[in-house]
């Protein structure tokens, strides 16, 4: 055998250990690759057990193969949050999670995407008579902007789409893998056909993709395209967490009463999240009393666990339950807060926007802040992820990202598939100033006004 072999090997005996769902490992694996892999028939039963067997008694000549090998395996688990990484993506991967490790000399272009469909109307012959039909093609939307990027200097802006027929881009893969493309050497260049989004359209690009862009189809003049060129620069680590104070007022007893809310918009849990949320706060603090924070959560699909605890135990008080755990073997863990000091006093109430974007840690967050009765969720239903990954080292640097566990939320309500249904179905939030203003008008209407 090869150390090819033996880096196979290493990979299956991690998931026979470690992979949550051991029931899934002693079945039939439903993998056509898989089974081309090892040259087995349709009608042959291939489990996890069976595969060391396979991996010694097949050539591996090159590290391509080996990598191969491990993917096909990995990606016949019934899970599509267990993967396998090459040590070069799991670099990058690492380097999202943790901005403060080595920084790559690599180059981006400052955007966030979600995937999409753009219509186009248009006039046909029909029978001898003018018809109209639309048209859809797959596209990318552009979620977010970062400030003083490439995308941010040639104007391109939130809601923004990319046809990615003819841009230099693809719809396929998941959005890390889409995003991945957005990158390069410094200096290399990325050319996008880019329709601008409606100024007037009400739809939230988060919560109503497809209106929005059929609005632009259908929109009397449509605006232009354009291809722009954009050339990757080294850009500094993205900003986990900020915040900003707004006046609100909520008419109360037959009068007007004006209020200050504290917006903190959260993008990922990072190792920087926790210490760009606690200057946020402490500056919103220094800067007069908050009577209602809102916690933005929307878009943020998760990240390392152990910050979303912490921001947990930055507001609820030492022993409120935070989470519960089921691992491998029927392992089973609750974690409750230690804290010692809040960073959001407990007489102020909390407002947390979601929406199906909102996922994993931020879904842990928001479950447990709304069981311990301190917030509201606003917004539409979160994205249902409920399980937990370990980024796991191989012995060649590359890795496997393995779920190793799921968890409820304090009282013990599953999350895994069916997600948070919010207090306040609102499916049309803005953007930060606006939803501000938006969500505080929808919170005095309801029958929450009284927790303010």
């Amino acid at each position: 055998l090869t150390a090819y072999h033996s880096l196979a090997l290493e990979a299956w005996d991690l998931v026979r250990k470690e992979f949550i769902d051991q029931n899934a490992l002693n079945q039939r694996l439903d993998s056509p690759e898989l089974n081309k892999l090892f040259g087995a028939s349709k009608n042959q039963v291939v489990t996890w057990d069976e595969i060391p067997r396979l991996i010694r008694g097949r050539k591996i000549e090159t590290r391509d193969e080996c990598y191969g090998l491990i993917d096909t395996m990995v990606s016949s688990l019934p899970d599509k949050y267990t993967r396998f990484y090459r040590p070069s993506q799991l670099t990058e991967l690492i380097q999202v999670i943790d901005p403060n490790g080595e920084d790559e000399e690599e180059g981006d272009v400052g955007l966030s995407l979600q995937r999409g469909f753009v219509a186009s109307l248009f006039i046909s012959d029909d029978d001898g008579l003018p018809c109209s039909r639309i048209r859809f093609s797959p596209s990318l939307w552009i979620r977010r902007v970062r400030p003083n990027g490439p995308a941010d200097a040639a104007g391109l802006k939130r809601g923004d789409v990319i046809v990615t027929e003819e841009s230099s881009l693809s719809c396929e893969g998941t959005r890390e893998e889409m995003e991945e493309e957005l990158r390069g050497a410094p200096g290399s260049k990325l050319s996008l056909k880019v329709i601008p989004s409606p100024p007037s359209s009400s739809c939230s690009p988060d919560c109503s993709l497809g209106s929005s862009l059929l609005s632009i189809a259908l929109q009397r003049h449509q605006p232009p395209s354009s291809v722009i060129e954009l050339t990757r620069s080294k850009m500094p680590s993205e900003e986990a967490a900020w915040g900003m104070r707004m006046a609100c007022s909520i008419k109360q007893d037959g009068i007007v009463r004006n209020k200050d809310v504290g917006y903190l918009r959260v993008f990922d849990f990072n190792t920087k999240t926790m210490a760009e949320l606690e200057e946020a706060v402490t500056r919103l603090h220094r800067e007069g009393g908050i009577d209602l924070y809102m916690l933005d959560l929307r878009g943020n699909m998760g990240g390392l666990l152990r910050s979303g605890i912490s921001l947990c135990e930055s507001v609820l008080p030492n022993g409120e339950v935070i989470v519960h755990f089921y691992g491998t073997h029927g392992h089973q863990q609750t974690i409750s807060s230690c804290s010692e000091s809040l960073l959001i006093p407990s007489n102020v109430p909390i407002m947390i926007l979601v929406d199906e974007g909102t996922a994993s840690s931020s879904e842990l967050v928001a479950a447990a802040l709304r069981d311990s009765g301190r917030a509201i969720l606003v917004g539409t239903t979160t994205f249902g992820k409920g399980t937990i990954q370990a980024i796991v080292r191989l012995s060649d640097r590359s890795g496997v990202q393995l779920t190793i566990a799921k968890f409820d939320s304090p009282k013990h309500c599953g999350i895994a598939g069916s997600g948070l249904i919010p207090d306040i179905f609102v499916e049309h939030l803005n953007e930060e100033e606006e939803a501000v203003q938006q969500a505080w008008n929808i919170l005095c209407r309801s029958r929450y006004a009284c927790r303010i």
